[in-house]
C-alpha cells in the first residue's frame, strides 16, 4: 500500500506551486492539465505502480514526464530505472549480506587459526609429557 495522492493541476497553478522548489526544468513538465503524484512516504511504491500501469497497456492514458524526488529532478527514463529497483527491505538485506560475507570469512579464518594453535599446543604438551616420562 501507499500513502500517495494524485492531484490534477492546471498548468498555471502548478507552475506557481512548484516555483518554491527552485528546480530548473520542473515547471517545464507542466503542459496542459497534469496529474501530480505526491508520494507521501516511500516514492518507490507509487513509481512502481505508475510504471506497471503503463506496461499493462495504458501508455496512451498515462504519460510519465519525470519526477521530483528528494530535491532532484528525474527524467522519464530515470523514473523507469528508479521503479525497477527492488524494495527498500530487499536493498537493505543485500547491503547486510555484502557486509556480513567478509566478516564471516574472517571469523572462520580466526577459528581455524585458533584450532591449529590449540592442536600445536596439545602436541607440544604430549611430547613434553612423553619426554619427561621417558627421562625418569
Amino acid at each position: 500500500t501507499s500513502d500517495a495522492r494524485l492531484l490534477i493541476l492546471k498548468r498555471r497553478l502548478g507552475q506557481r506551486a512548484l516555483a518554491q522548489f527552485n528546480c530548473a526544468g520542473l515547471t517545464e513538465l507542466l503542459e496542459g492539465s497534469v496529474g501530480c503524484v505526491l508520494a507521501g512516504g516511500d516514492a518507490l511504491v507509487p513509481a512502481k505502480q505508475l510504471i506497471e500501469f503503463r506496461k499493462q497497456g495504458h501508455e496512451s492514458q498515462l504519460e510519465v514526464r519525470g519526477a521530483f524526488i528528494d530535491g532532484q529532478l528525474l527524467t522519464t527514463q530515470q523514473v523507469e530505472q528508479f521503479a525497477a529497483l527492488p524494495p527498500k527491505p530487499v536493498l537493505l538485506a543485500k547491503v547486510v549480506a555484502a557486509l556480513e560475507a567478509p566478516i564471516t570469512e574472517v571469523v572462520f579464518t580466526v577459528e581455524g587459526l585458533i584450532g591449529e594453535v590449540a592442536w600445536l599446543l596439545e602436541q607440544a604438551a604430549t611430547r613434553t609429557i612423553a619426554s619427561a616420562a621417558g627421562g625418569s
